[in-house]
């Protein structure tokens, strides 16, 4: 889902792995936001077409949840993040859960699924999940493997107007904010907050491979929003 600040035409898009849910409580709690859609809108056959919390503005506009004369005037906004920090967070949501880690999903990374006692961590795990999913063979139509091809990183802000930064997220949260015209200081609460990291740094888990890999499959988002490794 969106959340729609109706009064202040104002719509957050909510980019996983930004801490887009805490951002939308705090929206839905304290400004008068509303979920949007509410519900997930599916086709004819029962597929999924609008997903309730991930969606992009190009989605909304084309199954109607909004319309271009509900576009005209409305601030659009969502959160970018270092994409090497992004991917790290993603992988540690596969390691042994610990205590306070209550989300329960269960994926294959790497041959492993969430929880697995044989995940540990380690800078050769992490390269090997992002193999796994950045670089994976492809299968022609009679089943001979073709050459591996990066999957590209969905654009999640595709037409937004602004944009916050993880890294400093309440202080560009209340730039937004002013800019909409919200003058009450709203604080971010801490939800979903990942568990397992233990203070360590991001840069801690790659390999020169493994930076390759995410340098290849992030290229357009690390020049578009200005992030490097180090930085």
């Amino acid at each position: 889902m969106a959340i729609l600040v109706r009064d202040k035409s104002f719509l957050f898009i909510m980019v996983p792995h930004t801490g887009c849910t805490a951002v939308g409580k705090v929206l839905v709690d304290s400004a008068g936001g509303e979920y949007l859609p509410a519900v997930p809108i599916k086709n004819a056959s029962g597929t999924i077409i609008v997903p309730r919390k991930h969606n992009t503005l190009p989605q909304l506009l084309a199954h109607s949840v909004l319309t271009p004369h509900d576009r005209l005037g409305m601030l659009v906004a969502g959160t970018v993040r270092n994409p090497f920090d992004w991917l790290v967070s993603q992988y540690l949501r596969f390691l042994p859960v610990r205590a306070g880690d209550q989300s329960g999903v269960v994926k294959t990374a790497a041959g492993y699924i969430q929880g697995d006692p044989r995940m540990t961590g380690a800078p050769e795990e992490f390269e090997a999940w992002l193999v796994n999913r950045y670089r994976r063979p492809r299968r022609g139509p009679l089943g001979r493997i073709l050459p591996k091809q990066s999957r590209k990183h969905v654009d999640w802000l595709e037409g937004v107007d602004a944009v916050m930064r993880f890294e400093r997220l309440q202080e560009t949260f209340d730039e937004l904010l002013r800019r909409v015209g919200i003058a009450e200081h709203l604080e971010i609460p801490v939800v979903n907050q990942t568990v397992s990291r233990e203070g360590r740094d991001f840069r801690e888990w790659y390999t020169p491979a493994a930076r390759q890999i995410a340098e290849e499959a992030f290229s357009a988002y690390l020049k578009k929003y200005d992030y490097t490794f180090d930085r």
